[in-house]
């Protein structure tokens, strides 16, 4: 027996008795797929609905005659050895036809090609809008929240138990800080022992011959002069009842 591949998407199988049966394929369906099994015993078919069939070579070989062999390769094509051993390619790649579907960059459609290489746009604006459902939350003066779900029912949700204050302030004693902390518990602060930690005392004393002696932090002292800034001015009524004597800075009347 013999099978032959045709130019027209037709395959030529000639019999023991030497009749010739002309298998049409070129008016099947291109979303299928064909394949020898692992098992090597069937043909795995799956159909446009994605489901498997299995067809038993053996039966078939069995009654045509069991000397010949089909095994697919891994180029899309498979390879029958008749009982003569003569080989025979059968390439079904050329059968096999894609399709994409994809977001076009619109963002707005979906562009379906298909098996011929035809772009068919599906507009998703009217699916959306047949399906779009508005809910809106708004916020009230009273620290609650209203919100309106797709049916239009209204929930009220309350955070105003949410909010906790806290505050400090300087105690009447003028030495704690007093803080109420979220449970309205007060907690004293005492500031006496921060300052004293922090503090460090200075001095500055006025002396008789027109200074100040200042001691630091260090327990150094400076001694600032100041004797030299000052001057003397004096006002005084003349011994003419008449005019004013006013003596400045530099001693000039």
């Amino acid at each position: 027996t013999t099978i032959t591949e045709n130019a027209n998407g037709t395959f030529s199988y000639v019999d023991e008795d030497g009749s010739t049966t002309t298998v049409d394929v070129s008016n099947l369906e291109t979303l299928t797929s064909l394949a020898l099994n692992a098992d090597n015993t069937n043909l795995d078919y799956v159909d446009e609905d994605g489901s498997t069939n299995q067809i038993n070579l053996t039966t078939a070989v069995q009654n045509l005659e069991t000397l010949t062999t089909i095994t697919e390769n891994a180029n899309g094509t498979f390879s029958y050895v008749d009982e003569d051993g003569s080989t025979t390619t059968v390439d079904v790649s050329n059968l096999e036809t894609l399709t994409s579907l994809a977001l076009n960059a619109d963002n707005t459609n979906l562009d379906y090609v298909d098996e011929d290489g035809s772009t068919n746009q599906i507009n998703l604006t009217a699916a959306v809008q047949n399906l779009e459902t508005l809910t809106t939350i708004t916020e009230n003066a009273n620290g609650t929240f209203s919100y309106v779900d797709e049916d239009g029912s209204t929930t009220t949700v309350d955070v105003s138990n949410l909010e906790t204050l806290t505050s400090l302030a300087l105690n009447a004693d003028n030495t704690n800080l007093d803080y109420v902390d979220e449970d309205g518990s007060t907690n004293q602060i005492n500031l006496t022992a921060a300052v004293q930690n922090l503090e460090t005392l200075t001095t500055i004393t006025e002396n008789a011959n027109g200074t100040f002696s200042y001691v630091d932090e260090d327990g150094s002292t400076t001694t600032v002069d100041v004797s030299n800034l000052e001057t003397l001015t004096s006002l005084a009524l003349n011994a003419d009842n008449t005019n004013l004597d006013y003596v400045d800075e530099d001693g000039s009347t």
